[in-house]
């Protein structure tokens, strides 16, 4: 599968898994054969990030796969820490979210 993500959040926060984290999704170069990409539908305006559904489901989902993987907070990133070009909007709420994350895991 070319061009893909394991998961993708729609605009109401729906989580669709698209390719079973077994497999290698290509999402970012650098890291596909030992990373679970995640696609979250919106406009990347590098302002506003995502909606509130969306920031719902993305903690719901790492929240999930970091306590199935052991994946530390630290190890998970946008798709523009490893491609500077990229333009992701994830970091504008990843303390949030990596802090529900953390919550949800204790």
């Amino acid at each position: 599968v070319y061009g893909s993500y394991h998961y993708l959040i729609g605009s109401n926060g729906e989580i669709e898994p698209l390719v079973p984290d077994s497999l290698i999704a290509y999402h970012t170069p650098q890291v596909n054969r030992t990373s679970i990409g995640i696609g979250v539908m919106h406009v990347s305006n590098g302002l506003t990030g995502y909606n509130e559904k969306q920031i719902a489901a993305l903690e719901i989902l790492l929240a999930r796969l970091s306590k199935k993987y052991t994946i530390a907070a630290k190890d998970i990133n946008g798709k523009n820490h490893y491609n500077q070009r990229k333009r992701c909007d994830f970091d504008l709420v990843k303390a949030k979210i990596m802090a529900a994350v953390q919550e949800k895991n204790l």
